[in-house]
């Protein structure tokens, strides 16, 4: 969920939320783990809300990511939808 909709700021939820939601699906092929592992509902919803999202070359090193892939993806997951 982008760091808008877990803000609770849903005036401001719109295409741009699929976006990020396509680049955490890519982040998830990349890496074979989503981006945010919260120990809990409440961690996961704080992380969401802080925009917290490590590189997938470094979520998972031992993964040969092509440089264009990831920055597409991390483009896809920026903290502020502009």
């Amino acid at each position: 969920m982008p760091p808008e909709q877990a803000q609770a700021r849903h005036e401001i939820v719109d295409r741009r939320a699929d976006i990020y939601s396509l680049g955490a699906t890519l982040y998830e092929i990349l890496t074979l783990l989503p981006p945010r592992i919260g120990d809990n509902m409440q961690e996961l919803l704080e992380e969401c809300r802080l925009g917290l999202a490590i590189p997938p070359s470094q979520r998972t090193p031992r993964i040969k990511i092509p440089a264009a892939l990831e920055e597409i993806c991390m483009k896809a997951l920026e903290y502020h939808p502009d």
